[in-house]
């Protein structure tokens, strides 16, 4: 149950990202929303969810939960960050 909540998180954290990246390029964001969400499926099913399935103890369990939250989630933030950034500039510049 945790290797799905941690690949839930994932999922919905690379959906948002992708989806300001496809506002900030004038395109769909529900197209580009939906492809984060398979990037976020893919991280997760071959990163996330086996290294947390066999963790033997809750503690290990969390811990690996917390560890690949901090490296894949954050890295999924980041990449919305970028896209608001960019979203910014071109309203700004390009109108």
């Amino acid at each position: 149950m945790n290797a799905i909540m941690a690949a839930l998180h994932l999922v919905v954290y690379y959906g948002i990202a992708l989806g300001i990246w496809g506002l900030a390029l004038k395109k769909s964001f529900l197209w580009f929303g939906l492809s984060g969400v398979v990037v976020g499926l893919l991280i997760s099913l071959v990163f996330v969810v086996p290294v947390i399935a066999m963790q033997r103890t809750e503690e290990r369990t969390k811990d690996m939960m917390f560890a690949a939250g901090s490296i894949w989630g954050n890295i999924g933030i980041l990449i919305g960050v970028l896209g608001i950034v960019a979203w910014i500039i071109r309203v700004i510049f390009y109108g």
